[in-house]
């Protein structure tokens, strides 16, 4: 909706991890005269989701516009609240939350921001398992020079990208960007979407996209899939996938979404003796994948059924608990979701945050408007 002159002004409530940047508050209320900012400095918790400082409640009474990683309040609280700008680019913590559900606040995410250096984790981790990085690093703590003949015989033949099939499940904003770096070292792309995606207007992405990034057009992927249900699922996971990229939102119909039987069909490729096992690596959320059946894939050898490896940026729960099997399998990396890090991130947040300001002031659609209905 378009923000209307009543002589009052607005009040966008900034509560964020991050303090003011030098100027933004000035420059926002020159641009925006309607609009009166008022930023709170919030620091991380434990987890990106939890909050360690109490929020003063009164501070939503009045806020029209919230932009936040967390602190998300009850709606009697913020009675005047329409719009939600969140620092994520998920909405699953939300999901719960009754101002979720209420039809004239608009929510609207980051999607878009974490691409490029997500892409560079997943590059990351493909490349180190296939050059068996982990392998050759101990090799060289012991001071031990191996022969190609060892290294292949021990840790196995090393596959360069061109020979690579790279399966994306979610392909949105990071999985795109994941596409465009394989795609431009020589790997085939295949794309899989929760809803049909049969033309190419329905490909493009309309989200926030950072220039010379991404796959905007959905050109790059030379088969797409579609559909939650298990038929859907599986049919994807047979397509012969050197690499399993999970990126997709987290709702109730992606919760556990690669389970024991989904698993199974990715071990059916190395079992058969089609290919050296798959490599699946999630950018998503931990839940996604049901974790007891992952590690007991992750145990079985590839002939007999089970993956090549793992490359886990989140888990379930988080933090991963000191203990659990995965710190200690020696096919899997485990990192504590940090693979959305860069120091551009407080930059590329506050431009989407303009952007979306200048659109909220005009009428116009918000950049990454949340579907409630889906969910994200």
């Amino acid at each position: 909706m378009a923000q209307e002159n009543t002589g009052e002004r607005a009040k966008l409530l900034a509560i964020l991890p991050f303090p003011e940047p030098d100027g933004f508050i000035s420059r926002i209320e020159s641009r925006h005269p309607w609009l009166k900012v008022v930023w709170v400095h919030q620091s991380y918790g434990i987890t990106t989701w939890d909050a360690n400082e109490k929020i003063d409640e009164g501070l939503f009474k009045d806020a029209t516009i919230l932009t936040t990683l967390s602190a998300i309040p009850k709606p009697h609280l913020a009675p005047a609240l329409k719009f939600i700008q969140l620092l994520p680019a998920g909405v699953d913590h939300l999901l719960a939350e009754p101002i979720f559900q209420k039809e004239d606040v608009q929510i609207a995410t980051t999607s878009g921001i974490h691409a490029p250096q997500i892409a560079e984790w997943v590059i990351l981790q493909i490349l180190a398992f296939a050059h068996h990085f982990r392998y050759l690093s101990a090799r060289q703590d012991e001071g031990r020079w191996v022969s190609h003949g060892e290294l292949k015989s021990t840790a196995g033949p090393v596959r360069d990208m061109t020979s690579n099939r790279v399966g994306i499940l979610g392909y949105g904003s990071i999985g795109r960007q994941i596409a465009r770096v394989c795609h431009s070292m020589g790997a085939q792309i295949l794309a899989f979407t929760a809803s049909p995606r049969p033309t190419p207007e329905s490909r493009y992405d309309s989200g926030f996209c950072l220039p010379g990034t991404g796959d905007q057009e959905g050109r790059l992927p030379v088969a797409w899939f579609d559909g939650l249900d298990k038929a859907s699922i599986h049919n994807f996971l047979r397509q012969d996938l050197d690499v399993l990229v999970a990126c997709l939102p987290l709702t109730e119909k992606s919760r556990h979404l690669i389970g024991e039987e989904e698993l199974e069909v990715l071990g059916e490729r190395g079992s058969n003796g089609l290919g050296s096992g798959t490599l699946l690596i999630n950018v998503a959320r931990g839940q996604i994948i049901d974790q007891a059946a992952l590690i007991e894939s992750l145990k079985k050898p590839v002939v007999s059924g089970g993956l090549r490896g793992a490359a886990l940026d989140v888990t379930d729960p988080e933090p991963l608990p000191r203990g659990n099997e995965l710190w200690s399998l020696p096919n899997v990396v485990v990192n504590p979701h940090v693979s959305g890090l860069t120091d551009q991130h407080e930059k590329r947040y506050l431009a989407v945050l303009e952007k979306n300001l200048a659109r909220w002031e005009k009428g116009e659609p918000l950049l990454n408007l949340v579907n409630k209905k889906k969910g994200y």
